[in-house]
């Protein structure tokens, strides 16, 4: 989802990489916050929705760290990130379509006599497993399929120091803490148990949850026809090797700087635990044997979008932020005591569906109007809510009065209360709704007159009419009393 800094609102990052909208309220507020400090912070940490939740604790618990549970998660929202990674997606989606772009190991020759059927097996196995894991992005804005293009989540272990850096300026290919065994590229893994491996050896242990994505991977093994042992470049086993055999060995992209051909964008390798001169290390999996962990390795930043970063700890610390309801919403517009037609009409949004990721960003404006004392960064709040969600979804329901009120009107701080002008019969769509036996929906457009300048007896008659049929009391109750203070003194309820 990207976030413009000049002018807040949603636009999804490609499900499933896109983060739950119920931190979109949080998200505008510390936008206008930091602009109304005069900050321009190029990305924003935030507590993590239920969604979130769910993303990260779902992968975590396919390998988790022994004693430890998923005690935090924030998400991490860098527009630059998500932009990069969307055009990215674009790019390999249409690499995908060409066959100059699309893997060819097994059509590749054989170069290791015997062991041919072997080595096929193996990277069949190695891809098979990425696949699996893989998924493929929907762009939820053009309703768009990349089809050639898939998405993995993965962790990645870092050292908090670093964190301010990987959040602004994302993850760089510098030579891993192994020295690059699949290439000098980005390091990402499913595990959590694996990536807290590595992120414990920098002694200030970090770990992130990141989307990747990529379109054509080579699968990357250990080939059965070069001993098991031979780890080292300098192994006189290795050096005896053509070089067309090497490149079928894994070692062959240790310290490369790129891809091993143009036609992929990632490595990736299923890796054992071994001891190597008394050291536990781990290497690709030797053929007939078990993996313990995996590698995904990318050579191209914005094939990685940082989503989370997730603390762990004994006990969970922190919970996710609770779904927002309408009741959240009516409370923020009570809160906006200087606007008071956007209050009155606003409120009416409590009796539609539950909040859209639309509706979320408005909830986060309305904070704005709480919480901003700068006019000028409070005026891009009322902007938003004038031209882009109010009209658009406030007056869905009922259009008829729609046009009896300006926008100017609307945001004019007044005193005393204003009531909304219903026109010439404003009971004529009550009557309809009511012919087709649809009362509910005549209940529920009755309730907004009881706040408008409807006639008051009117709307007692079809109150009375409409009650046998439905039961709206909530609708009712929370309306009746603008009813009542408008009411001609003779009216008496029963």
């Amino acid at each position: 989802m990207h976030i413009e800094a000049h002018k807040p609102g949603p636009n999804f990052d490609p499900a499933p990489c896109n983060f739950d909208p119920q931190i979109l309220p949080e998200l505008i507020l510390q936008q206008q916050l930091a602009k109304e400090k005069g900050e321009n912070p190029p990305y924003h940490r935030i507590q993590g929705g239920q969604k979130d939740w769910e993303t990260v604790c779902q992968l975590y618990e396919n390998s988790p760290v022994k004693g430890k549970v998923v005690a935090n998660v924030e998400v991490i929202v860098n527009p630059i990130f998500s932009n990069a990674f969307y055009s990215t997606l674009e790019l390999l989606e249409e690499r995908g379509k060409k066959p100059l772009f699309q893997a060819c190991w097994e059509s590749e020759p054989q170069n290791l006599g015997d062991n041919a059927e072997c080595e096929t097996q193996m990277r069949r196995k190695v891809n098979g497993e990425l696949q699996a894991k893989a998924k493929k992005a929907f762009d939820i804005k053009s309703n768009k399929e990349f089809k050639h293009t898939k998405v993995v989540p993965m962790f990645h272990g870092t050292r908090k120091s670093v964190l301010d850096d990987i959040f602004s300026v994302n993850l760089a290919n510098v030579v891993p803490i192994n020295g690059g065994l699949f290439g000098r590229g980005v390091y990402h893994t499913s595990s959590a148990q694996y990536a807290q491996i590595y992120a414990q050896k920098t002694g200030e242990e970090a770990l992130l949850m990141n989307w990747v994505c990529f379109s054509s991977v080579y699968p990357v093994v250990h080939h059965p026809k070069v001993e098991d042992d031979v780890r080292d470049q300098k192994d006189p086993r290795w050096l005896k090797l053509t070089d067309m055999q090497k490149k079928k060995h894994w070692m062959y992209l240790t310290g490369k700087p790129g891809v091993i051909a143009p036609n992929y964008n990632a490595h990736y390798a299923l890796v054992s635990r071994t001891m190597h001169e008394n050291i536990e290390d781990f290497y690709p999996f030797i053929f007939g044997r078990e993996h313990h962990y995996d590698e995904l390795v990318t050579f191209n930043p914005s094939q990685v979008l940082p989503r989370y970063l997730v603390t762990l700890a004994s006990n969970k610390i922190y919970k996710p932020l609770r779904n927002y309801t309408l009741h959240d919403f009516q409370e923020a517009v009570r809160q906006v005591s200087d606007l008071p037609k956007l209050i009155e009409i606003l409120s009416h949004k409590a009796f539609q569906a539950a909040p859209t990721s639309e509706d979320l960003v408005v909830l986060g404006h309305l904070w704005c109007l709480q919480k901003i004392n700068n006019q000028a960064v409070k005026q891009e709040s009322i902007q938003y809510l004038k031209t882009n969600r109010v009209f658009e979804e406030v007056w869905r329901p009922d259009p008829l009065h729609r046009a009896a009120i300006s926008i100017d009107e609307l945001f004019k701080p007044c005193t005393s209360k204003q009531l909304v002008d219903m026109g010439e019969n404003p009971f004529e769509k009550i009557e309809t709704l009511i012919d087709k036996k649809k009362y509910d929906e005549a209940m529920h457009s009755l309730s907004f007159r009881f706040c408008s300048n409807a006639d008051a007896v009117s709307c007692f008659i079809y109150l009375f009419q409409l009650l046998p049929y439905t039961n709206m009391i909530d609708v009712i109750a929370k309306n009746l009393p603008s009813l009542i203070g408008r009411s001609p003194n003779e009216v008496e309820l029963h």
